[in-house]
């Protein structure tokens, strides 16, 4: 399982790369650790096992800003397509672009991602002003 995983995150890895090199739309997912004190303290499963959480500093964006927890200049979700909508946005992308060089779809998807953020950052305000309310 282990093996599994790691396999896992190197794939999610390099295709965000390739993605990030090729100029090829992709939503990003990001991690920017505040307190690396207390994160350094767990290991490394603990980190992999927790790297879908909000709380530890991750997050999607249209834009890299690197993964930090995993120690990765470009990281993506693009292998978990049926538990997580935006690895399979990204997954429809890179098949669309690298299977089918339908390069001309490139600003659609730009777009589609640009459309996607904004969503996901009003549904992420939304939560946080009714835990102000309460």
């Amino acid at each position: 399982e282990l093996i599994v995983r790691e396999v896992k995150i190197l794939v999610q890895h390099i295709m965000a790369e390739f993605c990030y090199q090729n100029k090829i739309p992709c939503i990003y997912r990001n991690n920017n650790v505040q307190n690396w004190g207390s994160y350094l303290a767990l290991d490394r499963n603990q980190i992999v096992g927790d790297r879908y959480g909000e709380n530890n500093g991750s997050f999607y964006s249209d834009t890299n800003y690197g993964h930090y927890g995993l120690n990765f200049d470009c990281y993506t979700h693009a292998t978990t397509t049926v538990r997580n909508f935006f690895a399979f946005v990204n997954s429809v992308i890179i098949k669309d672009v690298l299977i089918h060089a339908n390069y001309d779809r490139v600003s659609m998807y730009e777009e589609q991602i640009r459309s996607l953020m904004e969503q996901q950052e009003q549904k992420r305000t939304n939560q946080v002003d009714k835990t102000l309310r309460k």
